[in-house]
C-alpha cells in the first residue's frame, strides 16, 4: 500500500520538476484530495520561503514559449490559461526584450525558407500562420516585409 506524502511535499515533488503558478499548483494539490485548508497554508508557506513565485513563474514560460517561436498574444493567452492574472501575463510578456518582428520572421523562415513567396494566397496562408501563434497584425506585417521595425 503505498503512502500518500504530505501536501507540502507534494507541491515540492510538482515544483522540482518545473516552475508552477499558485492557481495552478493549488488545482493539482486539490486535485490530490488534500484538504483546501491545507492546500492554503501549504502556498502561503511556500511564497515566504521564496519557492513559490507566480512572477519568476511567468518570467520562465515566457523565455520557454519566445524560444520556441510563440508571439505575444498567444504567450499572455497562456499564461492567463494557466491561471495567471492579466496584468501580470501583460507585465510578464511586455518586459521581456524580444523583437517580436525578428522572432515572426524567424518562424517564417523556418516555415519557407529565405525566400518569402509573392503568390498572395501563399502570403495570406503564412500571415495566418502567425496570427495563430500569436504575432500581432504589426509583426505579421513587418515579418513579410522582411523588417524587424515594428515591435
Amino acid at each position: 500500500m503505498r503512502v500518500k506524502p504530505s501536501a507540502h511535499n507534494a507541491a515540492l515533488a510538482f515544483m522540482a520538476r518545473r516552475e508552477h503558478f499558485t492557481a495552478e499548483l493549488e488545482r493539482k494539490l486539490l486535485a490530490m484530495r488534500y484538504s483546501p485548508g491545507e492546500v492554503q497554508a501549504v502556498l502561503e508557506r511556500l511564497h515566504r520561503e521564496g519557492l513559490l513565485s507566480d512572477a519568476r513563474s511567468a518570467e520562465a514560460w515566457t523565455r520557454e514559449w519566445i524560444r520556441r517561436g510563440w508571439g505575444p498574444v498567444r504567450i499572455r493567452l497562456e499564461l492567463e490559461r494557466r491561471g495567471m492574472e492579466r496584468p501580470l501575463a501583460e507585465r510578464a510578456v511586455a518586459g521581456y526584450p524580444c523583437s517580436w518582428s525578428a522572432l515572426a520572421r524567424t518562424q517564417l523562415e523556418k516555415r519557407c525558407g529565405q525566400r518569402l513567396p509573392t503568390d498572395y494566397r501563399e502570403r495570406a496562408r503564412l500571415q495566418a500562420y502567425l496570427e495563430r501563434r500569436g504575432f500581432t497584425a504589426e509583426h505579421v506585417r513587418a515579418a513579410l516585409a522582411g523588417t524587424a521595425g515594428a515591435e
